[in-house]
This record gives structure tokens, sequence and C-alpha cells, in this order.
């Protein structure tokens, strides 16, 4: 239920409320060209069922149907589970999603303001914040909080942005919604964005970038590591 976008829905109603829910436009088994006529000029599409197959389109009058068309018919046929062996993805039944493009830069710098926070919670509490930057250059940046807004002395995957970034007004909102979103589960990570200071659900992961995201210092990847207290479990 979680790992799919489109039922984890009513699990964050139930916690938090439908008003950090990002309007659903549309749902489709399958997407025909002519299918884009109903939607608006912007949105975002994605399946329910992966990770990363997301096109923000910004103005439908320049969007190559066909080519989405057939990104999308692709990624139905794939499975996270026999790619990546993300087990929670298995028996997702895929589907097409249509939200609202959220205006998350709307009146603000963009160079310094976060495009999504990433919550890592450990055990219903959040612990560590990823604010990831697309800078107006295109540049991506991504800077490692703890919930005091205190940048961290590693990254993951990407650089640190290069500018001061004041702590977000939204921050308490954000962290508390996170651990609410977090409360049946030992890990997760939480990905929320803000759009005219409310917060908004992007989606829950079990398994960030299939578990292969490489820290800048092996020494947080340990370290982070300890905070996930699982059972040791024995095999004879």
């Amino acid at each position: 239920m979680i790992a799919d976008k489109l039922t984890v829905r009513d699990y964050v109603e139930t916690l938090v409320g439908d008003e950090h829910l990002i309007p659903l436009l549309a749902v489709f088994d399958r997407i025909r060209p002519r299918d884009f006529e109903a939607l608006p000029d912007s949105f975002v599409i994605k399946c329910n069922h992966d990770s990363g197959s997301s096109i923000i389109c910004h103005d439908k009058s320049e969007l190559n149907k066909r080519r989405v068309v057939s990104h999308f018919n692709r990624r139905l046929r794939m499975n996270p589970y026999y790619t990546n062996r993300e087990w929670q993805y298995k028996n997702i039944q895929p589907k097409i999603l249509v939200e609202r493009k959220l205006n998350v830069f709307d009146g603000k710098d963009q160079d310094v303001t976060p495009e999504m926070f990433r919550v890592h919670c450990f055990h219903k509490k959040a612990m560590y914040i990823e604010a990831d930057f697309t800078c107006v250059n295109g540049r991506e940046y991504v800077n490692i909080y703890d919930t005091n807004w205190m940048l961290q002395p590693f990254t993951l995957g990407y650089g640190n942005t290069p500018y001061n970034i004041d702590r977000p007004s939204s921050l308490d909102d954000i962290l508390d919604i996170a651990a609410k979103l977090a409360t049946d589960l030992d890990y997760c990570r939480v990905d929320l964005m803000v759009e005219n200071e409310r917060v908004y659900f992007s989606e829950i992961t079990l398994t960030p970038e299939s578990g292969q995201l490489k820290f800048s210092h092996a020494e947080w990847d340990l370290r982070l590591g300890r905070l996930w207290n699982m059972p040791i479990m024995r095999i004879d």
C-alpha cells in the first residue's frame, strides 16, 4: 500500500489529512495521445508502481505526446522487483497518475528554495533532511540537515549548494508530517514539497536509490545505519 503511489493516498489522508495530498487529475491503465486533451496546460505524470518515471509538463502545447505515451507504455511493463529486487513493488497493479504541478518557486528565489524535502525517519522519528535544489542554471545540489537545520558534513549523491540556505518557515510542519507518516515503519524516507507554505506529500520510499546511494564519507553511512535497530535473525 505504501509503495503504491495511488493507494498510499488513503494512508496519507488517514494520518495527516487530505489537505496534504497533491490534487489528482486523472488515472489511466494505459495512455493515448488523445488522453492529453482533457488535461490542463501543466501537470506531473508518473507511474504508481516505480521510481523515476515522472515527467513534469510545463506547457502541454510543447509536449511530445507520442514520446510520452511510448515512455509510459514501456514503464508499465517494468517492475522494480525484477530489475532491482525491491520487494515492495512486486505486486502493485501498474497505473499512470496525473497530478497538479506544484509551483514551489512561486515568488521565491529558485537558487535558494528547496524543490523537495526528503526526510529520513527511523523508528517513528524524523532524523535527517535531504533538501534538493535545482538552480536557475539547471545545476542540481543536495544539502543534508539535522532536525535543527544544521548542515551536516557529508553528502549523498550530489554536492552541497554554494548558497547559504535559511531555515524554512515550514520546517516544523515538515518534520511533524514526516514523523506521522512514518509511524508504522522502522525506516522510510518521506518526500515532501512546499507550495505557499502548505506542505504536500510526494511519496514514501522504503529503499532510496535501491539501497545504492553513495555517502561521501563511509563513517556517516555507518552512523545512519546504527539508527536502524533491526532484530537479529538466526538461520540454522
